[in-house]
């Protein structure tokens, strides 16, 4: 059974069943969150930015994003085709080599890039080049918003 929650606020989350016999539950992490750097480490990236088109948000420039991911979207760059990069169901973290990287292209299609953002930042081939093979992910829905989310999904209300 799965249930889910909206990670879009901030906080530390902590689940405990009351009864034992409880069937277990998934918790899945649902919505679209921005991952923003430092101002002062925009030159670390300048090289990647301009090799391959991939832009990284900083905190002088957060993106509004018009949709709520289910499962959690990180966006954490964006392209000159309207496009972003994010990680799914997690934050977006260089030592997670699990948090599939995925891109959304302006007609809201979600494709996977690479295993993990090691793999994205260190590529074997250029960024360019695993774009143009990229293929289409299923099991990722974007809503217009929340509430749309919880039309179609279950959501735990913790708050």
């Amino acid at each position: 059974m799965k249930r889910y929650i909206d990670a879009t606020k901030s906080g530390c989350i902590a689940i405990y069943a009351k009864d034992e016999e409880v069937k277990p539950i998934e918790i899945v992490q649902a919505g679209t969150t921005i991952y923003s750097m430092p101002i002062k480490d925009r030159k670390d990236y300048l090289m990647i930015e301009e090799k391959s088109g991939v832009f990284f948000i900083f905190d002088d420039c957060i993106p509004q994003v018009d949709f709520y991911a289910v499962p959690r979207i990180d966006i954490f760059a964006r392209d000159n085709q309207g496009g972003y990069f994010g990680t799914i169901g997690n934050i977006s973290d260089l030592e997670d080599l699990k948090a599939l990287i995925c891109y959304i292209d302006i007609n809201k299609n979600v494709f996977k890039v690479a295993n993990c953002m090691r793999e994205f930042i260190f590529p074997t081939d250029t960024i360019i080049e695993r774009i143009q093979h990229m293929k289409p992910i299923s099991g990722i829905t974007l809503c217009s918003s929340l509430k749309e989310a919880n039309e179609r999904y279950e959501f735990l209300n913790i708050y």
